[in-house]
């Protein structure tokens, strides 16, 4: 679906609220109906009804209401579809396949009694069939009336919640840069991806892993030379030093191999190689605060980084004589910091990182991933089985956004990031395995992970001030000078027209231009009753839950043009109760005046207005910017002499302001 039709959807929907209502109501009836429920992604789509609410196109009340009947209704139809055919629905699909499914739920009805109809409406995979266990087991009409009531009633505002949070940010997030509430969904949605994945695969590796072990030593035994290598890191009975430093010669062999390929036949990816469009297409995306943010996530594969994280684990591990921990941590260090000395002492790699980046990605992201995939697993071995998937997925979590930030901030390419990926992930899998298969009986100590969350912590606090700054400052282009006429005629074409950025590209034109110094600039606007947009500090962020706080009160967010923040940020209460907001960016051209040079500054004057979602209050730009502009024009007529600040208006929307004079 693109753009246009995307949003021809999302006015149906605001234009036909009875077929949304009934639409809702269908969707809470099949997230709660017997068996159907399991397949329906009901709990997803009310997220999407609760983002559509906080963006106006829902209304709340009779979107909880909808929800509301048709959950009921699905939990009376599965009642009565348990009673009526008892037993006969085990040989129904997908309880014919999926016996469990049943046999979890009179298991939490078993254990719970009626308060497991409205503790499992909550409760994922037995949402859907615990009104039907009611029914096999005979209970009281009346009692699962009252608790299926109750429980829809909170159901739905509880289910419609993460989208109305989402929404806010959303919005807050699109009102000071698209591209940020867009960064912001596509990282939540690849990380999410990947950690179900890991659990898919994980809960399947895990029920045929002794399986896969007993098949490898048979077939190690059968074949005593080429076995030698699996039996010794597999077998708890033979040592494993020798073949962990043999698979490490080879695996660094494999690594100087691929890197002499890639230097040697591809080098640079080619402008249209997958790598380069990512690129680009990132670098379209950036702004000011998934900058700060990247650069941290950045910052924790960095090698010294990383290297202190490994000492303070290690000092950790000896000081509970984990020894073979300790000895293997090290390893999953030195064999990707081996690489690094040996990689940069004997080529110029320079050819395959992107330009400006100071790393090279196969050694810099093997150390990290190799180090923390090994440190989950042996502090995924130190908690009980429940508890290790959770490690996992977090250093999972941990390990993607570092990988995403360095693609974001343009310090590596993907291909070549990706099999950087691969051969750590090699390494580690076999120290993992090696270190899990020789030790004997683990403690369970739970108080490992803190300690590893402390030193990484650490570990990134303390070598802060030692790290390139790894965010370049975008700078200007050397700076063009108009004379006057110039810049009257054509000159005011050079510069945007319009606000770039994701959401608003062709919604927040830039109707001011204006040539003066910053400090007059700011004079002639106090003069005018403009001032410096208070900053957003805790006090003034509050009064967004404050339902009767006026615009003034409320803070002003920064906008985002070209990946930059405004320069000058002013605001100016308007007649009506709202608040115009004048945004500026200083520009790469200067207009020649009496007094030399002055820089030119482009942006908007706009109105603010205030909008109450969802008991949020939110300043919102108003999509017609004439009113502000006309606004503008006059009160700088009336207050600052045309002589000291001339006004040209060269399109209905667009005026140029300043200099005082010709030089």
């Amino acid at each position: 679906m693109n753009e246009g039709s995307f949003h021809q959807a999302l006015a149906w929907i605001a234009a036909h609220p009875a077929w949304t209502g009934l639409f809702v109501f269908v969707v809470a009836f099949l997230e709660s109906l017997a068996v159907v429920g399991v397949l329906v992604p009901g709990a997803l789509l009310m997220v999407a009804f609760g983002a559509a609410i906080t963006l106006d196109y829902m209304a709340f009340w009779p979107t909880v209401a909808w929800a509301v009947a048709g959950a009921i209704a699905g939990d009376l139809l599965s009642f009565w579809l348990g009673y009526r055919f008892k037993d006969r629905l085990t040989r129904c699909w997908p309880l014919s396949r999926h016996p469990e499914l049943l046999q979890r739920g009179i298991a939490f009805f078993e254990k719970h009694g009626g308060k497991s109809v409205a503790l499992g409406r909550f409760i994922g995979p037995l949402r859907a069939i615990i009104p039907t266990v009611a029914g096999m087991l005979h209970m009281p009409t009346h009692r699962f009336l009252i608790a299926n009531v109750i429980s829809a009633l909170a159901w739905a505002p509880v289910y419609l919640a993460p989208g109305i949070i989402l929404g806010v940010s959303l919005e807050l997030a699109s009102e000071v840069a698209g591209r940020l509430a867009v960064l912001f969904l596509g990282t939540v949605l690849a990380l999410y991806v990947l950690i179900v994945l890991l659990r898919f695969t994980y809960r399947r590796t895990l029920l045929q892993l002794d399986q896969l072990v007993s098949r490898l030593l048979t077939w190690a035994n059968r074949h005593p030379l080429a076995g030698r290598l699996p039996v010794a890191v597999i077998d708890p009975d033979h040592p494993e030093t020798r073949a962990l430093s043999l698979l490490a010669l080879l695996l660094l062999l494999a690594m100087l191999a691929f890197v002499l390929l890639m230097q040697h036949l591809w080098g640079d990816p080619g402008p249209g190689s997958l790598s380069q469009l990512l690129a680009s297409s990132l670098e379209a995306l950036h702004n000011p605060v998934a900058d700060a943010v990247a650069g941290f996530f950045a910052r924790l594969s960095e090698p010294l980084v990383v290297s202190l994280f490994v000492i303070g684990l290690c000092g950790w591990f000896a000081a509970h004589q984990r020894w073979k921990a300790v000895a293997h941590l090290v390893a999953s260090l030195l064999l990707p910091l081996l690489t690094l000395g040996i990689l940069h002492g004997l080529f110029n790699l320079s050819t395959l990182s992107p330009a400006g980046a100071e790393t090279f990605p196969i050694s810099t992201v093997s150390i990290a991933v190799s180090v923390y995939g090994f440190a989950a697993i042996v502090l995924g071995g130190e908690l009980k089985p429940r508890w290790r998937l959770s490690v996992y997925s977090g250093m999972l979590g941990l390990v993607a956004s570092m990988v995403l930030a360095r693609l974001y901030l343009g310090h590596d390419w993907l291909a070549y990031t990706l099999s950087a990926l691969l051969l750590s992930a090699v390494w580690f899998a076999l120290l993992g395995i090696g270190y899990r298969r020789h030790t004997r009986h683990v403690p369970h100590r739970p108080r490992h992970v803190p300690a590893a969350l402390f030193f990484l912590i650490l570990a990134t606090l303390v070598t802060q001030p030692f790290l390139p700054k790894r965010v370049q400052a975008r700078s200007l282009p050397p700076v063009t000078v108009f004379d006057i006429d110039q810049w009257h005629t054509q000159g005011w074409r050079q510069l945007p027209q319009r606000r770039d950025d994701f959401r608003h590209r062709n919604e927040h034109p830039f109707n001011l231009q204006w040539a003066a110094d910053a400090a007059s600039l700011r004079r002639i606007l106090a003069q005018a009753g403009w001032l410096p947009a208070p900053p957003s500090e805790a006090r003034r962020l509050l009064q967004w839950l404050n339902p009767r706080a006026d615009s003034t009160a409320l803070p002003v967010l920064p906008h985002v043009h070209a990946g930059r923040y405004e320069d000058l940020r002013l605001v100016r209460p308007s007649q009506t109760g709202e608040l115009d907001v004048i945004r500026l960016w200083r520009s790469r051209f200067a207009v020649a005046a009496k007094d030399g040079p002055q820089p030119l500054w482009f942006g908007s004057v706009s109105t603010l207005t205030r909008n109450r979602v969802a008991g949020i209050n939110l300043l919102r730009t108003r999509s017609d910017f004439s009113p502000a502009l006309a606004r503008l024009r006059t009160v700088l007529r009336e207050r600052i002499p045309t002589g000291e600040l001339p006004m040209l208006t060269v399109t209905p929307q667009l005026v140029l302001l300043g200099p005082p004079g010709k030089p």
